[in-house]
């Protein structure tokens, strides 16, 4: 679940503290049931990546879907880990889930 302040800030999906940095933007793009092109962006340096190795980060409830994912990669200062935002297109709606991401920025 997406969690945010009174303030509108977001939290840590994963602790709860308002110290989060997102630092990648991971897609995951496709026609409908085609094979995806992972596409990544460092938000630091703008450089892009396309046809990447390693899938964005998916959710639990539709996993990959049947279209495009994007996903915001971050971490928390507070507990260190890194987390994802998810937003998966499934069948005529669009999924979203925060998820414990695996993911390091820039790899």
């Amino acid at each position: 679940m997406i969690k945010i302040s009174d303030d509108s800030v977001l939290l840590c999906p994963l602790c709860g503290k308002d110290t989060t940095h997102l630092d990648e933007v991971r897609v995951s793009a496709r026609p409908e049931d085609d094979e995806p092109n992972e596409i990544a962006v460092d938000t630091g340096t703008g450089r892009v990546r396309t046809h990447e190795d390693i899938p964005a980060p998916m959710g639990d409830r539709v996993h990959e879907g049947r279209r495009d994912r994007i996903a915001l990669v971050g971490w928390c200062e507070q507990c260190g880990d890194t987390f994802a935002l998810v937003f998966t297109q499934h069948k005529g709606a669009t999924f979203v889930e925060a998820v414990r991401s695996g993911v390091t920025a820039g790899s």
